[in-house]
């Protein structure tokens, strides 16, 4: 059985795929009299104020773990990663690691700390291709089939790097959206 504060904190995780949302807000938001992107920068700039001022207080709340209580938490590494995701990338790519990352990131943790351990990493791979490949299909996104793979096993590769600073909510979304990105200005597609 799960348990609650992991269950929570993996729902929250999840939840972050509605960042794909941007994509269906108009390209100037009337009411606000703003450019969607201006939208998600302000978004990202008040979270970026609200995450010093928790760290300045050294406030864990409900879902944060204790080492992020004087340390950048995860849950503003993946907005940050996001929100560059949406501002400076194409969609084909930046849908697919925004939602590999929000949604095939809590099986990976669900997976390695339950006995199927060992099938964590096949797993993720392949939860990171059928969410990739969803999307593809219903967005008719026009990735490239082959980079499905390639960006599977970047993603779930970056999310087993522990590093002291950045949190793999970032690296799962930003290597392979860098990677794929790249390989398609090197072959053209």
């Amino acid at each position: 059985m799960v348990e609650r504060h992991r269950a929570i904190r993996r729902g929250f995780h999840s939840l972050s795929s509605l960042f794909v949302v941007y994509y269906w807000l108009p390209p100037y938001i009337e009411p606000l009299q703003l450019s969607r992107e201006y939208v998600a920068l302000l978004g990202l700039f008040l979270l970026t104020a609200f995450e010093a001022y928790r760290m300045h207080r050294g406030w864990v709340f409900f879902g944060l773990r204790d080492y992020e209580k004087k340390w950048i938490a995860g849950y503003y590494w993946g907005a940050f990663g996001y929100v560059l995701a949406l501002l400076f990338f194409e969609p084909r790519f930046a849908i697919i690691t925004i939602l590999g990352t929000t949604l095939v990131d809590p099986i990976l943790g669900e997976l390695r700390a339950s006995s199927a351990k060992r099938w964590a990493l096949p797993g993720g791979f392949g939860a990171w291709c059928a969410v990739a490949s969803v999307c593809i299909l219903a967005a008719n996104l026009g990735t490239p089939w082959l980079f499905v793979p390639l960006g599977a096993a970047l993603a779930v590769g970056a999310e087993g790097v522990k590093t002291r600073f950045v949190d793999d909510n970032f690296l799962m979304n930003i290597v392979p959206l860098l990677s794929l990105t790249a390989l398609a200005a090197a072959v053209r597609v």
